[in-house]
């Protein structure tokens, strides 16, 4: 067998193939493509951002808002991109990347907002903020984020460093980031859910279907969803196994239908595990023992003890042995090869030659007995 299809048949056995856990899983669910909505005009945005207590239009003229961009940007000098109720920021450094982020800000915010049952203009005013990370930014979030949301004020901060350094799709992450504050906007600020389903359905939100994270969180790690539901681990092998984890399990509640109805249950002021039990017809306690039940234990063993090491390590070995059995193949034929000739040459006759070429037994006893006689 070869690697690859070891590779394969190992992701197949340990169910990370199209999703992190069943081989055969449907597409996503809450990101379809949908008609984009029609952004909110400037001026609706800026109504709803003064009624929310929130800065209004350009943050550089606001109070608050220039508060935000020294404390996560530095400096006094910021640039501005995107237009309407979508606006990123930056310094001249990382100016191509708010530009970026802006835009797919804009594509993304209208198709979360509907798969979550809410119009774009309650995610609005929306700021984005391209960080050089030595700032705040460094300072509230884990050296492994690349972005932080804090959807009470609106904003998301990226990392411009990470966007640059790592292969992370940008689309994706500012998705991602929108779908905590779409999330919040949809169940209120009293509304309350664990953090691995806020982050599970923003992977979910965000069109999230990275190999190198299924790859990295094989056996998805021995982590529980209730040890999820506060904060996520600050290791990041750990907490790229806890999103791989909440992912799973928020993919699990979209195969048993929609999510409507235990977000408006939590949006009236519910509890989420009481809500749960209602919806779902069983108590969180044996859901989460169901999501852990998906990977075999010995596979979240060894995923804690550094799956990714284990399986490169693996795969090293694989590659050494092939390589070792190829080198042994490719010598017994070489000594079959040279046998096959030899025996050829063994009865071939000499050109001109009409006797056979080798000494005849009569010569060699007539050798024998000059020599006796002498």
């Amino acid at each position: 067998m070869t690697l690859l299809g070891l590779l394969l048949a190992l992701t197949l056995t340990l169910g990370i193939g199209s999703g992190p856990v069943e081989a055969a899983a449907p597409p996503l669910a809450l990101a379809p493509t949908l008609a984009p909505a029609p952004a909110p005009a400037p001026a609706l945005a800026t109504d709803l951002a003064t009624s929310a207590g929130l800065p209004a239009g350009d943050l550089r003229s606001d109070p608050v808002g220039r508060q935000w961009l020294a404390h996560y940007l530095g400096g006094t000098s910021w640039e501005s991109f995107g237009e309407g109720g979508v606006r990123a920021y930056s310094s001249s450094a990382y100016r191509a990347d708010a530009a970026r982020a802006a835009r797919a800000a804009t594509r993304a915010l209208p198709e979360i907002a509907t798969s979550l049952g809410i119009s774009p203009g309650e995610i609005l005013p929306l700021w984005i903020l391209v960080s050089p990370r030595g700032e705040g930014f460094a300072r509230e979030a884990p050296t492994w984020s690349s972005a932080i949301a804090q959807p009470e004020k609106r904003l998301v901060v990226l990392s411009g460093p990470s966007l640059r350094r790592t292969v992370m799709d940008l689309d994706e992450t500012v998705a991602h980031e929108i779908a905590h504050l779409a999330l919040r906007a949809r169940i209120g600020e009293m509304g309350w859910v664990p953090r691995w389903f806020d982050e599970g359905l923003a992977m979910r939100l965000s069109g999230y279907n990275r190999w190198s994270d299924r790859l990295a969180g094989i056996g998805r790690g021995r982590l529980d969803l209730h040890e999820l539901a506060d904060m996520f681990p600050r290791d990041p092998g750990l907490a790229r196994q806890a999103y791989v984890e909440s992912e799973a399990a928020v993919r699990r509640l979209e195969e048993r239908g929609p999510l409507a109805p235990l977000l408006d249950r939590l949006a009236a002021g519910a509890d989420f595990e009481p809500a749960f039990a209602v919806v779902y017809g069983e108590s969180f306690h044996d859901f989460a023992a169901e999501v852990a039940a998906e990977v075999p234990g010995v596979w979240r063993l060894l995923a804690t003890v550094r799956g990714t090491m284990l399986l490169w390590a693996f795969g090293a070995a694989l590659v050494v042995l092939g390589a070792w059995r190829v080198r042994l193949r490719n010598r017994r034929r070489l000594r079959e090869w040279e046998a096959a000739e030899s025996g050829v040459q063994a009865v071939e006759p000499q050109p001109g030659a009409d006797a056979e070429p080798h000494v005849e037994p009569s010569e060699a006893g007539k050798e024998d007995r000059d020599i006796r006689s002498v």
